[in-house]
């Protein structure tokens, strides 16, 4: 009985490793980057694949996507963003946020946000780049 212990222990970690290995590969989709607009020193582009419209608990109706920003010297950061309209105001609130050089190296990130309050969410200017990313993602759920 010794001598199977050690295959079988190979197979069970193999086996739990293609588990959980295309358990990754389901909850990851490829992003669907398109450019949403520009300053002069940085690009917004928004993933359309991941927005959806959700009803937060203390927040209510948002729309919530996946934005990039990607700068001159091809720094970029990746920032998952609520967008609401409140009292015909438009806010947004950043949920999560990653940044990285330009080899794809961490360089910072900001706390997870995951169920946001009202004082989270910020007015949105009209005219700003956040409205350009409001109206685009407002956009992508009504398709």
């Amino acid at each position: 009985m010794k001598k199977y212990k050690l295959p079988l222990s190979l197979i069970l970690a193999t086996l739990l490793s293609f588990v959980c290995f295309n358990a990754n590969i389901s909850y990851c989709q490829a992003a669907q980057w398109e450019w949403v607009t520009s300053t002069d020193e940085v690009d917004y582009e928004i993933d359309v694949s991941s927005v959806q419209r959700v009803n937060l608990r203390f927040a209510g109706d948002n729309v919530i996507c996946w934005i990039k920003t990607t700068t001159l010297d091809n720094k970029y950061g990746l920032a998952k963003f609520a967008f609401r309209d409140k009292n015909s105001i438009k806010q947004y609130v950043m949920l999560s946020g990653t940044g990285y050089d330009e080899n794809g190296n961490v360089t910072g990130w900001s706390p997870t946000i995951s169920e946001p309050f009202d004082f989270h969410y910020r007015t949105i200017n009209k005219g700003s780049f956040y409205e350009a990313l409001y109206d685009k993602a407002l956009e992508c759920v009504t398709e």
